[in-house]
């Protein structure tokens, strides 16, 4: 069975067409700040293009394209977490 199949046999038509095109948007990249180690005012001030998580406290999502905070010395020294993830 593929995949859209068992998305359809599993939620409404609706939804799973909903799931799907999701899929296929460009994937939206976030990080979590570690604010014992970095303030969100120095972080922002180095890293203005990151946009505040809507939800989430301390959470910014991003560009890939602009930023690769995977290989930054601050992802080393654990200012913030985030995982790379494959495109």
């Amino acid at each position: 069975m593929d995949f859209n199949t068992h998305l359809t046999n599993n939620f409404s038509h609706e939804v799973a067409k909903k799931i799907i095109e999701s899929l296929a948007m460009p994937r939206t990249h976030a990080l979590l700040l570690n604010t014992n180690k970095l303030t969100a005012q120095q972080f922002l001030k180095q890293f203005p293009e990151v946009i505040p998580h809507p939800i989430t406290k301390n959470g910014y999502l991003f560009d890939r394209d602009k930023y690769e905070f995977g290989k930054h010395y601050l992802h080393d020294l654990g200012a913030y977490y985030y995982k790379n993830l494959p495109r």
